[in-house]
């Protein structure tokens, strides 16, 4: 659920950015249509992010996994997915 939404100007486009009711970062719609959107666990820490293609030039996601150890930030893992491929 949406609580606000932002949109910001540049001399590269416009992006729109989607904040929830606890205002976290929910979506993002970046320059060519790309949409970033950030999955939260139930303790609302984020755990990561997904990245659509661009409609323009590919078919890939790109799905950014964030690993905590339960306290600290550890590091982060990408991996690219191709449309179709589960």
């Amino acid at each position: 659920m949406v609580k606000a939404e932002n949109v910001i100007q540049d001399s590269q486009g416009t992006v729109s950015i989607s904040y929830d009711y606890e205002n976290r970062l929910v979506e993002s719609v970046l320059q060519a249509g790309r949409i970033a959107t950030c999955i939260y666990s139930g303790d609302g820490l984020k755990r990561g992010e997904k990245v659509s293609p661009d409609p323009m030039s590919s078919d890939i996601t790109t799905l950014t996994t964030l690993v905590w150890d339960g306290s600290e930030y550890l590091g982060e893992y990408e991996e690219l997915i191709k449309d179709g491929d589960v």
